[in-house]
């Protein structure tokens, strides 16, 4: 873009185009994928479920007459092998089925608000000491039309992932900011952080950095936040973890 004054928009408009046309492709072939893996994971949820009830159904039948203590044990292992794999299933049918939302005017703050004393709650009770769980009050109401079950369901689960990352003794730290077009929902954490070539793929399906993860939840928070038009992505925080950023 140098030159003539005539050639310099030209070639401006030009890159906008190309910008925009490259946009427009990866958003296409995302939705693509999408479509792909939503029927595939809605038939292999279906017979999956069906397998699942069976072998649940057996377990609860052996678990009335144990033969010895090993037994019990086996057992408890089972229940909790199908517990996850139940969690695959139900992650895979509403990656497959995006909810209907339900907007309304929100404040995002009280959203937010409302999920950090959940799970302040939980974090108690899981950890000893658990990781500091500190929300940044913001100066101002975040008002968005949104989903509130939705948002807030996004928010438990950065959040907990987070207080993951952070351990015992870290802390988790949550922003809610809003300017006149956007606003903001911060979580970082204190953890290790986040290599970029995991960053990369992080809210692909199945991409999970936890030993028990599924690999679904971020999947699923970026397609609910999709569906509101907004982004979710992740960097490095100030603090050497992993921050979220959402932007509705």
């Amino acid at each position: 873009p140098s030159g003539p004054g005539e050639l310099v928009d030209l070639a401006h408009g030009l890159n906008r185009m190309v910008s925009a046309l490259r946009d427009s492709r990866q958003l296409v072939a995302q939705q693509e994928r999408q479509a792909v893996l939503g029927e595939l994971a809605a038939g292999v949820a279906h017979e999956l479920n069906n397998s699942l009830g069976v072998i649940t159904g057996y377990v609860k039948v052996l678990r009335k007459k144990p033969r010895d203590e090993q037994d019990a044990k086996d057992m408890d292992i089972i229940e909790d092998e199908l517990r996850q794999c139940q969690k695959i299933v139900q992650g895979l049918l509403e990656l497959a089925r995006p909810q209907i939302l339900e907007l309304h005017r929100t404040d995002l703050v009280e959203v937010v608000r409302d999920a950090v004393e959940r799970l302040n709650k939980v974090s108690e009770e899981d950890y000893d000491p658990g990781p500091k769980i500190v929300l940044l009050e913001p100066r101002a109401t975040a008002p968005a039309v949104v989903d509130e079950h939705a948002i807030r369901r996004v928010v438990l689960n950065l959040v907990n992932n987070a207080i993951d990352a952070a351990g015992p003794n870290g802390y988790v730290e949550i922003a809610v900011e809003h300017t006149p077009d956007n606003s903001f929902i911060i979580v970082q954490d204190s953890g290790d952080g986040l290599a970029e070539d995991i960053r990369k793929d992080l809210f692909r399906p199945f991409r999970t950095t936890k030993a028990n993860g599924t690999g679904l939840g971020l999947a699923i928070s970026e397609a609910i936040i999709r569906q509101h038009g907004g982004t979710i992505g992740v960097d490095q925080g100030p603090h050497g973890g992993a921050r979220f950023r959402v932007v509705i």
